[in-house]
């Protein structure tokens, strides 16, 4: 659903972003997980955990988009292997 905000004219609108909490017992952090966004985080507590992921969440819908000259990419080398339990032969 969409909408005017009043007073500015932008465009808003409502969408549920889901968002995974993990307790990990041995550390006793908290991680959390934007699927959408291709964020993970962790944190202390489960407060703080929310809290960050809600940071994240905004930071990466107002981010705006960066300009000509301005982002630098480069490539980074990985290897990806299966356990060897689960390869064949």
């Amino acid at each position: 659903m969409a909408d005017r905000h009043a007073g500015t004219g932008h465009l808003v609108g409502r969408a549920e972003i889901e968002v995974e909490f993990t307790q990990d017992p041995d550390s006793h952090t908290w991680a959390y997980r934007i699927p959408s966004l291709h964020v993970t985080g962790v944190a202390e507590s489960e407060a703080a955990a929310v809290e960050l992921a809600q940071e994240s969440i905004v930071y990466a819908l107002e981010s705006p988009e960066p300009g000509p000259g301005s982002t630098k990419k480069g490539y980074f080398s990985a290897k990806v292997s299966a356990p060897k339990h689960l390869v064949p032969g």
